[in-house]
């Protein structure tokens, strides 16, 4: 009778380990696609609804209406990406009858090194060949988003996973959603500033690329 407990038992714990290593695969895997996506087509709304703002006269100048639209367009991409990882975690915590993800820190983890490895990918250097140049004000702004989403993105998925996806908690789950999302727009809009400075001095790069003038 021992043994059979115990046999059961422990073809119990392999199958475990095989479901979670495959969720952890996944997850890698979501982390990759997710980040590419929202990378690439963030990047070409920027390249293609900049309006000259990071060339000419506008290159180092910030009037009211270049500000607005580097806002919208850096919470345009941060929601997107924020909104991608909240439903992948949702779907992971409403496939336990507990609402909880087995080894969340792990599954963090696994989404997070594809993201940092992706973006340290990143090395820009201006090419005069290229199809459709790129100003310099473009390129970093791209580079910003992406530093924000390295930053952030750990903190927001334990918020949302922590806060949002508690079960039965006050108030509603749009709400928390809501505040969470609200709250790191504004924790965001408030780096970009800090990096936008600090970004020249991380990719020396940078400083080769023309802003048209």
């Amino acid at each position: 009778m021992n043994k059979t407990h115990e046999i059961t038992t422990d073809s119990s714990r392999y199958w475990g380990t095989i479901r979670l290593f495959v969720s952890l695969l996944i997850t890698a895997f979501v982390s990759i696609w997710i980040t590419s996506g929202i990378g690439f087509t963030s990047n070409v709304l920027v390249m293609f609804t900049s309006k000259d703002f990071f060339r000419g006269e506008f290159a180092y100048s910030y009037p009211a209406s270049k500000l607005v639209w580097m806002a919208g367009q850096y919470v345009l991409a941060g929601g997107a990406f924020a909104l991608a990882w909240y439903a992948y975690w949702w779907t992971l915590s409403s496939h336990s009858v507990t609402r909880v993800i087995r080894c969340f820190p792990l599954q963090l983890l696994l989404a997070y090194v594809p993201l940092l490895l992706l973006f340290l990918q990143i090395n820009p250097v201006y090419n005069p060949d290229q199809m459709i140049p790129l100003a310099a004000g473009e390129v970093k702004f791209s580079l910003c988003m992406g530093m924000s989403a390295v930053l952030l993105f750990p903190f927001y998925s334990i918020c949302a996973y922590r806060f949002v996806l508690r079960p039965n908690a006050p108030p509603s789950r749009t709400v928390r959603l809501l505040i969470l999302l609200i709250s790191f727009a504004l924790i965001g809009l408030g780096l970009l500033p800090i990096l936008w400075r600090i970004a020249p001095h991380l990719y020396p790069g940078l400083n080769n690329f023309p802003n048209f003038y």
